[in-house]
């Protein structure tokens, strides 16, 4: 509905003027009896157009028309005015009124008039607006297009069926090392003729066909004989007129050199890896998250006794083969869960048996999700041979050494319900008390040192084998009473090569921080390079004097039985790990435990 806004100062032709103008329906009048009251309240936003009389006391027509041309210029305004006034007519109109129109006929064929014109006025202002609106997106159309084509990345041209540059953009000329200005006017040919060599054949099927040739891959030489080669992805395509005729041709051409020499270098990398995998003495594969086996080398493939191509693609599980023991399918799932490597033995039993130490390390995308898993198994036979000889060998000494050390501790034993019976004897008399206290001291120092050939012979019985360090000072620091000890760690997630024992090497230390330590109140355990790896335990107790620190790694030094460090210094020799004690007495004991670099490695839980 069309928002009229009426101003007469006579309240009758309001009245009338309302009635008439709204019958239709088509229009909602709002009335005044002044100019300036409808100055006051006015907004011209809310009114399609505007009638006013011309003689009114304060503001006139003419006035009242000046202000809303400040606030609305393009406000239909209707001048509505009594006889004799036509000069007042003529200047309204010269200020920018739309209608005029003299009082005094029939009303209703006034208000008629008066409605049609408002509703053909309204709809050409509409009209007009639509046609505004439509301009203006087609040039915020036009200037996004024009934006798009003179800063996008690619090379953008348009040529005419003649194959003269009529468009061309900057990243387009830049191709060549050259300008627009060198480019516009100019063919194809004439300007860069190797370019057209390629590019010929598909303009002449543009024109037979209408079909664009999308992303074909072009090769050039540029500059000529400099051997630098150069890679397009080309794009051309018909530009069509409203009668379906072909009037030119766009262009668009991408550099793909640098995204080819990558792929070729990839290639070239991949080729490399693969070379190296193939010609690799250890087996090396790859699993997807499906279970699938995507890849195997070919040393891997002979162990199972299948070629690479048959394997590649089986799923791990299900069967009892080869296969699925070398590659066992929890295993597997495991890391996939855990997102953590492992590593386990297995044997492979077919013409003869071996064994294999497997490692599998999860490969992750850049989200860190995990894709696939790849496994590095290495034959160990060689060492377990070994380590089973050894073990044997150790087994038949810690008999003999069992069955001797049983047999003297009973002569022990026969020895001390003798001198027991003895002591009657001779206890009384002072040459004999002493000779009995020597004789007693010795049996006794005697036992205590076969009681430690228990201990010692349980060293090195067991090939050395890869712990979590992280998980044994854990599990040592809560199996001492520790109190209100706090414990600190720092890059201790390793895995260490050490004898089974290496546990009872941290113990110890905790245990005689807790025991000597007297004001300690934390411990600290943590890995450092200088430059080789090395453990570094130390708390802030009492600490060990200059005098000691080489001592108390001496058998039988201590106040109690003496072996503690002792047998901590054996057990690392094992796999040569050194162990010193380094700290300033009064601030607190610190041992330093060189690691050899071939004991240690990053633990993957």
């Amino acid at each position: 509905m069309i928002s009229v806004l009426y101003v007469d100062d006579e309240p009758a032709l309001l009245d009338i003027g309302r009635l008439f103008l709204e019958k239709s329906g088509k229009l909602k009048v709002d009335t005044f009896l002044s100019a300036e009251i409808a100055v006051k309240i006015l907004n011209p936003y809310l009114y399609d157009v505007i009638i006013s009389d011309y003689k009114m006391p304060g503001m006139d027509g003419l006035d009242f028309l000046s202000v809303v041309r400040t606030i609305q210029p393009d406000l239909p305004f209707i001048v509505f005015t009594g006889q004799g006034d036509e000069d007042i007519a003529i200047q309204a109109l010269n200020r920018g009124a739309d209608f005029y129109l003299q009082k005094g006929g029939n009303p209703r064929i006034q208000y008629e008039e008066i409605e049609n014109f408002i509703i053909n006025i309204v709809g050409r202002e509409n009209r007009k607006g639509e046609i505004l609106a439509e301009k203006k997106a087609a040039e915020q159309a036009l200037s996004l297009l024009q934006t798009l084509y003179a800063y996008a990345p690619f090379g953008f041209a348009y040529v005419d069926r003649n194959f003269v540059f009529i468009h061309v953009n900057d990243a387009l000329a830049e191709i060549r090392n050259l300008t627009r200005t060198d480019l516009l006017g100019r063919t194809i040919e004439d300007v860069t003729p190797s370019i057209w060599k390629l590019t010929e054949p598909f303009f002449e099927d543009l024109c037979k066909t209408g079909k664009p040739a999308l992303n074909v891959e072009m090769t050039d030489e540029f500059p000529e004989g400099s051997g630098n080669i150069t890679n397009w992805l080309v794009s051309l395509y018909p530009v069509f007129s409203k009668e379906s005729e072909i009037i030119g041709f766009g262009i668009l051409i991408v550099d793909i050199t640098t995204r080819k020499q990558m792929e070729e270098a990839l290639v070239r990398s991949e080729d490399r890896y693969r070379t190296l995998a193939e010609s690799a003495e250890d087996a090396i594969f790859i699993i997807g998250r499906d279970g699938l086996l995507t890849y195997i080398n070919s040393y891997g493939a002979s162990l199972i006794e299948q070629s690479p191509e048959e394997l590649m693609g089986t799923r791990i599980s299900g069967t009892l083969t080869l296969l699925s023991r070398f590659i066992p399918d929890d295993s597997v799932q495991s890391v996939f869960e855990s997102k953590r490597g492992c590593s386990y033995d297995t044997e492979l039993r077919n013409n003869h048996s071996r064994w294999m130490e497997v490692r599998l390390i999860p490969l992750s995308e850049s989200d860190g999700t995990i894709h696939q898993v790849l496994g590095i198994a290495r034959d160990v036979s060689a060492r377990k041979n070994a380590e089973d000889a050894l073990l044997n060998a150790n087994k038949k000494l810690n008999l003999l050494s069992s069955i001797t050390r049983h047999d003297i501790i009973n002569q022990l034993s026969y020895l001390f319900i003798d001198l027991d019976d003895l002591k009657d004897h001779v206890y009384d008399q002072p040459e004999g008390r002493d000779v009995f206290d020597r004789v007693n001291q010795a049996i006794r120092t005697i036992h205590h040192q076969i009681e430690f050939t228990r201990e010692y012979q349980e060293i090195g019985i067991a090939a050395p084998i890869w712990q979590n360090l992280h998980d044994i000072i854990e599990q040592s620091f809560h199996s001492v009473r520790i109190g209100d000890i706090r414990l600190e760690e720092s890059g201790t997630n390793v895995e260490i090569l050490a004898d089974a024992l290496f546990e009872k090497v941290i113990y110890n230390l905790m245990d005689n921080a807790v025991r000597y330590g007297e004001s300690i109140t934390f411990i600290t355990c943590s890995i450092i390079q200088t430059p080789e790896p090395c453990l570094i335990f130390e708390d802030n107790g009492v600490g060990i004097e200059d005098s000691d620190k080489e001592k108390i790694f001496s058998l039988g030094y201590g106040k109690h039985t003496g072996f503690g460090l002792f047998i901590a210094r054996e057990i690392l020799s094992i796999t040569n790990i050194l162990i010193r004690e380094t700290g300033k007495a009064g601030s607190g004991a610190r041992f330093e435990i060189k690691i050899p670099q071939s004991c240690i490695r990053q633990s993957l839980q």
